[in-house]
């Protein structure tokens, strides 16, 4: 199972979707569908720029820039100085004159088209792009592939034709927000959880006072973290904001088991027991407790399978998952090592 488990660890994937995790047809998933679909998209990147941007040829490395990236994917939609201007430029010019449908020849001619829009009470339309000193402007950038994966790519592109533009200041928005948050959630969730496996790895050794002790504590939640993460891996399921909580709460619940298990076997030797022996009195007296709390807290957890949030319905799938692969390390391999090794931390003094 732990080999099975790490192979699927490969497939793993890092991504998180706010938007797929209302299921059903719930009012926030029918109006995400269709802003997505109608709209553009309800999450936004930005590109800022910095400088005269009514200047011509800022403007054109935007137009530019347009035209790389609208027909991505993820992108919905893209509206910037330039999607304005040349929508003014219709009502200055006929569709037979040159300058129809096309940028200013020159900043004082953007700064008519713009003073002349706003004199008919259309400055806030103006100020979505452009700022009052006409000093920044940006480019709006719908999504309306809400996973992270699909903006990663987006904004790694964003940023490959933009490295060289020294009026290019940022690349922002809630969208990337999200990302950055995401997968800082996800990177303290890794590092915690090696950080929890060595503290748990320590107490053990101190409270038994033998290395051996640590390590054969760490073997129920090491297999548990592989089968887990191996599980998500060839079932699709994302390790996200959700699901990387799993291995904080798998140790404060797993260790448990393991602790009961070596501590009554410990006792059941001081009272002359030999191993077999000692292994099935701690099994048909702690082992009940052992069962009976796991199946507890299985239970609690399964109430929430129920929901329409789709990761309290992967979280309570996993959960029992992994209490249950450390209830049956805790009474089946543990022991087993404990008869084959023979410790002799377990042995009585």
């Amino acid at each position: 199972m732990g080999v099975i488990g790490a192979l699927g660890i490969l497939f793993v994937r890092v991504d998180t979707n706010i938007e797929g995790y209302f299921l059903g047809r719930s009012e926030v998933r029918r109006s995400t569908e269709l802003i997505n679909e109608k709209f553009g998209g309800s999450q936004y990147i930005s590109i800022l720029f910095r400088g005269d941007v009514l200047l011509p040829e800022i403007l054109q490395r935007m137009e530019q820039y347009e035209d790389a990236i609208r027909n991505e994917p993820a992108v919905g939609t893209v509206s910037s100085p330039v999607t304005l201007l040349k929508e003014l430029s219709k009502g200055f010019y006929s569709q037979d004159e040159e300058g129809y449908n096309q940028l200013p020849a020159s900043a004082d001619e953007a700064y008519q088209f713009l003073e002349v829009f706003s004199m008919g009470g259309n400055g806030e339309e103006i100020e979505q792009f452009i700022d009052y000193n006409f000093e920044h402007a940006r480019i709006l950038i719908s999504l309306k592939d809400g996973s992270n994966r699909a903006g990663k790519e987006l904004v790694e592109k964003l940023r490959t034709i933009t490295r060289d533009d020294p009026n290019v200041m940022f690349i922002t928005g809630d969208g990337l927000t999200k990302i950055e948050l995401a997968d800082m959630v996800i990177r303290g969730q890794v590092l915690s959880l090696v950080f929890a496996i060595v503290v748990v790895f320590l107490l053990i050794w101190f409270s038994f006072r033998s290395c051996k002790a640590g390590l054969i504590s760490t073997i129920p939640l090491s297999v548990a973290i592989v089968v887990l993460f191996g599980l998500m891996g060839f079932m699709g399921i994302s390790l996200d904001i959700a699901t990387a909580l799993l291995s904080s709460i798998m140790i404060g619940v797993g260790i448990d088991y393991t602790i009961h298990f070596l501590w009554r076997f410990k006792k059941e030797r001081a009272r002359g027991l030999d191993h077999m022996d000692a292994v099935q009195e701690t099994l048909t007296t702690a082992g009940k407790g052992i069962f009976y709390n796991a199946f507890s807290v299985i239970v609690g957890f399964l109430a929430l399978g129920i929901s329409n949030f789709a990761p309290m319905r992967y979280f309570s799938a996993l959960i029992v998952i992994s209490i249950t692969i450390c209830l049956i390390s805790a009474l089946l391999v543990v022991p087993a090592i404990v008869i084959l090794t023979k410790p002799k931390f377990l042995d009585p003094k």
